[in-house]
Parts: structure tokens; sequence; C-alpha cells
């Protein structure tokens, strides 16, 4: 199954992205956290626009991704904790991401951006227990799918599961290099 394969042969990658960038550390305070939210934001927007330039690749795959993109909420929380449109429209977009030139690419992408999924949930946890996200200020973002998040990212890897052999290995290398980009972009804006 390529979405075992994945995650068994992307090990390392993930690994040193945790290492490098405690996520949960930038939970704890609310200015780093706001940072945080605009290097996603200036990752997240640019990625998503070549995303969406599979969007019928993906509607055939069973995975529809439009209902999978996050920059909007990104951009509402970043509002939430008091970014204005000037503000906003000086965020920094990464241009760097991995290149996307077949639908296999994408593939790759999405699996580390809705792996990411599941770990928002563990941040979200941070984020409630630091005061940060209250009733009154959700993280959207993190909220992630909220109670739909393990039924999307299934839906997710039963579609990773039904691609043809042949192409795993370009999904692998499009997951190694959104990681790398992934990490390249956070250290710069957030270290």
């Amino acid at each position: 199954m390529l979405s075992l394969r994945l995650r068994e042969e992307t090990r390392n990658e993930h690994s040193q992205l945790e290492s490098k960038i405690d996520l949960r550390t930038f939970a704890r305070d609310e200015a780093r956290f706001v940072a945080l939210l605009k290097a996603f934001y200036g990752y997240y927007l640019v990625i998503e626009k070549d995303l969406m330039r599979f969007q019928q690749d993906f509607t055939d795959a069973g995975c529809v991704i439009s209902d999978r993109l996050k920059s909007e909420l990104i951009r509402r929380d970043l509002e939430t904790f008091g970014v204005g449109p000037a503000e906003m429209s000086k965020i920094a977009l990464c241009e760097s991401t991995p290149p996307m030139e077949k639908f296999s690419d994408a593939m790759g992408c999405l699996y580390v951006l809705e792996g990411s999924t599941l770990g928002g949930q563990v941040i979200l946890k941070e984020l409630t227990k630091a005061n940060i996200v209250t009733d009154q200020r959700v993280s959207q973002f993190y909220a992630g799918y909220r109670e739909r998040t393990m039924p999307m990212w299934m839906s997710f890897k039963s579609a990773l599961d039904k691609l043809d052999e042949g192409l795993s290995e370009q999904v692998l290398s499009s997951a190694r290099r959104t990681f790398k980009t992934l990490d390249q972009w956070l250290q710069a804006n957030l270290m």
C-alpha cells in the first residue's frame, strides 16, 4: 500500500522537520503563534494554487481538493488574531514550492499537507492549554476537519492506495520535496 510506504519512507524527513521546528513551542506564545500562521499562509497559499490545477484529477480519484484547502482557514485565523488587510498583504509568499508537473506530484504534496491535519489536533490542545485559543478565538486551521479529520484522512489514504503502482516513486519523491521545501520555508521565516 502506497500510504504505508509513504509513512515509512518519509519518516526521516518528517522527523527532521519536527526536530528543527518544534511547532508546540509556537503554540505557547501568541506572537510566535501568529508568526507561525503567517509562515504557513505564505506556503499554503502558493502550493494550493498549484494543487488546484489538478482539481479534476483529484475528483476522479475520489478526493475533492476544494474541500481540503487550508489557506482560507489560515487567513481567518490571522484575522482572528488581529492581522489586518494591510499586514496580510505584506506576508511573504514562498517562491520555492515543490514542482508539480503531474498528478502524482500533487498527490505526494497533498500527503504531507493532509498528514499535518492529524498533527494539528495535538497543536490545538497546546493552544487551548496556553489559552491562546478560546471559545471566542478559535483556530480553524488547527481544528482541521474537526470530527471529520480521521474520515478525511482515511479517504485520502484510500485515494493514494488506488493509484497505479507505477506512480509510487514520483509520489514518494514529491512528498520528500514537500517536506524539504516546507522545512526550508519555516526555518527561513521563523528562525
